[in-house]
């Protein structure tokens, strides 16, 4: 049985682009002695119900660890 799809490349899927289950705290918070080697910046924070850190967004911390 054939279905036409002899000639078609596979499709190779780069990762994911999104993916959200979410029931947390998120707080905002602004973050920085606003110098260059400590600048200003909105952090943004993610914690259980009972009060653990569980993630963090820091765009400060992450672009110095990519350097």
């Amino acid at each position: 049985m054939s279905f036409g799809f002899e000639n078609v490349k596979p499709i190779h899927a780069r990762g994911t682009d999104a993916a959200e289950v979410i029931e947390v705290i998120r707080t905002k918070a602004m973050r920085g002695a606003g110098i260059e080697e400590d600048p200003v910046r909105e952090v943004t924070q993610y914690w259980t119900f009972d009060g653990k850190l569980i993630g963090e967004e820091d765009s400060f911390t992450y672009s110095a660890k990519r350097k």
